[in-house]
């Protein structure tokens, strides 16, 4: 993935250039499904996304800010260290279904192909160098081609003195996000 290249070259340059850093390496974000692009990613209880029922590693981006936080507060404590970050591996379906269980409210995934993806960045206008890499991440997920993509790690209490959030939390703490009403009962 070109994309994640970039990402080694900026590491390697932090290393060389001699002081103190800790590499926090977050899987998916689960904000995602809040909104992409300034796109709404659920809509009246469909997700519409490109990585077929591929399981993903997903971590909240408040326990992101909050390993950043603890690394630039305690940092003899995280120096040279890299820590990926996701701690709840679900597919698209999976999340709908945790949707559908905390909402009382129909929820269901709609797979749609990575093609869809590249077109719609393409019409927004996008940068599209890096909107190729994310298409050709999306093709590699749902093909199931990514080692590790559904990894899962043990070492947020470590780093931040408590648990990670899990997809039913994030739900609940986002319920009016993705809560809807349904076609019928106006």
């Amino acid at each position: 993935m070109a994309h994640w290249a970039w990402h080694q070259l900026v590491e390697r340059y932090i290393e060389w250039s001699g002081f103190s850093f800790t590499h926090l390496r977050p899987e998916t974000f689960m904000q995602n499904l809040l909104s992409y692009g300034g796109t709404q990613v659920v809509r009246q209880g469909v997700i519409r996304q490109y990585t077929g029922d591929a399981r993903l590693s997903w971590v909240d981006a408040e326990d992101v800010a909050l390993a950043a936080a603890e690394a630039l507060l305690h940092p003899a404590r995280h120096a040279g260290q890299t820590y990926r970050l996701g701690y709840d591996a679900k597919s698209y379906g999976e999340i709908a279904a945790l949707m559908a269980q905390a909402l009382a409210k129909p929820f269901r995934y709609e797979p749609q192909p990575p093609e869809i993806f590249l077109e719609n960045m393409r019409a927004a206008g996008a940068e599209m160098a890096y909107m190729h890499c994310v298409y050709d991440h999306y093709k590699r997920y749902a093909a199931r081609t990514i080692p590790g993509a559904d990894d899962v790690f043990d070492n947020f209490p470590a780093i931040a003195g408590q648990e990670p959030v899990r997809w039913a939390q994030f739900i609940e703490k986002h319920r009016a996000a993705f809560d809807y009403e349904a076609a019928g009962s106006r």
